[in-house]
């Protein structure tokens, strides 16, 4: 009796446009519950996550030259999307907090080294 596989083969990922209202909304400096503590811990993660999608994307893409499966290439071309768009957002995000007057460039230049 020969074995056969009952796994779904793996859903291809779609690439959706999240444009959450940071320009037109009136959000608050302290936005977490009007606590700046918990607010800059969540600012502080959200300045980390532009960068780490990029070595995502950068580490699949060294590697790309030796896939051949058109279903695995389907699916890294929107993986490749959709951590463009997250990183997109994150950007947004990122200038929301210089808006409200909080410089992030030394954190990102220490962050960078």
């Amino acid at each position: 009796m020969q074995a056969q596989s009952t796994a779904a083969s793996p859903p291809t990922i779609r690439v959706r446009r999240m444009d959450f209202p940071f320009a037109d909304a009136q959000i608050p400096k302290w936005w977490f519950k009007n606590n700046p503590l918990i607010t800059h811990a969540s600012n502080g993660l959200n300045l980390l996550f532009p960068k780490g999608e990029q070595f995502f994307i950068r580490s699949v893409k060294h590697y790309l030259d030796d896939i051949d499966d058109p279903d695995l290439l389907a699916r890294i071309k929107g993986f490749f999307g959709q951590e463009g768009r997250h990183g997109h957002e994150h950007q947004r995000a990122n200038k929301l907090i210089t808006d409200h007057g909080l410089d992030i460039d030394g954190f990102l230049d220490l962050y960078e080294r």
